[in-house]
């Protein structure tokens, strides 16, 4: 039998105890460059980013940028998006790294994606896990 535990039974600080240092994919917190990242993974693409910004092969990059979805004045979602970069020629490339490319939470990431398709005309790149590490570009 589970046991339930009630939110309104316990205080705040139990309740950050019981979910201290998990996020809904199970991963682990991590931070680089004094920023918090959803796992190991997405703070290795954060790298890889000031590497090329080092290398001037982009002109930077910012995280965790949010598009908001709307249809006919009707709010339906928000999107965060990992990576936006901006390119040498100003062109903006949205990249969301992905670890884990199955379950409900990855349905759902696609379905974002099409919505931001459809509704920005935004295209946003999937980058996983290749072979050595690598990151694999996916559309």
């Amino acid at each position: 039998m589970e046991k339930t535990i009630k939110l309104n039974s316990i205080s705040l600080d139990d309740f950050k105890k019981l979910s201290k240092g998990k996020n809904k994919f199970h991963n682990k917190f991590v931070y680089y460059d004094n920023y918090k990242y959803a796992s190991i993974f997405e703070a290795s693409y954060a790298k890889y980013l000031n590497l090329l910004l080092k290398a001037g092969e982009i002109k930077g990059w910012k995280r965790q940028v949010p598009i908001s979805i709307d249809f006919q004045d009707i709010h339906i979602c928000n999107y965060i998006c990992d990576f936006v970069i901006i390119q040498k020629d100003d062109l903006l490339k949205y990249v969301d790294t992905k670890g884990y490319c199955k379950g409900s939470s990855y349905n759902i990431f696609k379905l974002k994606k099409k919505l931001v398709k459809a509704v920005h005309g935004i295209n946003v790149i999937e980058v996983t896990k290749g072979v050595d590490c690598n990151f694999l570009e996916k559309n």
